[in-house]
């Protein structure tokens, strides 16, 4: 399954739009994602999760014009501190945290435990 996912995942280098970056985070999330069932292997949830947040921190910025850019290190860190206290990034850390308990105790992956997890926050 991951072999037949890859192919969809946006190469930064030739394509040329301003989604580009949100379409390989949610690409990587993905994949990772399935790495993770695969192989057991707990850096793939955490590779997965941070791809995500990646990507509502970038929605964020541009939502709230944050110019993360900034040189100045204090202004760097209240922009961090911004966007980690954003609702949406909240909301994201609970799905996250929420997800994870679910999978933590159920033992099988099944259909009822996709639809729980496709369930917004």
């Amino acid at each position: 399954m991951i072999k037949q996912c890859e192919p969809f995942v946006p190469d930064t280098e030739e394509v040329q739009t301003d989604l580009v970056s949100d379409g390989l985070d949610a690409g990587v999330a993905i994949l990772e994602a399935l790495s993770s069932c695969i192989d057991d292997n707990p850096e793939h949830a955490i590779d997965a999760s941070i791809a995500v947040t990646d990507a509502v921190d970038r929605h964020i910025q541009i939502a709230e014009g944050l110019d993360y850019t900034v040189m100045d290190f204090e202004e760097r860190i209240a922009i961090e501190e911004r966007i980690a206290k954003h609702p949406l990034m909240l909301r994201e850390i609970k799905k996250q945290e929420s997800d994870l308990q679910l999978l933590e105790h159920t033992p099988t992956i099944n259909a009822a435990l996709i639809d729980q997890l496709r369930k917004p926050s």
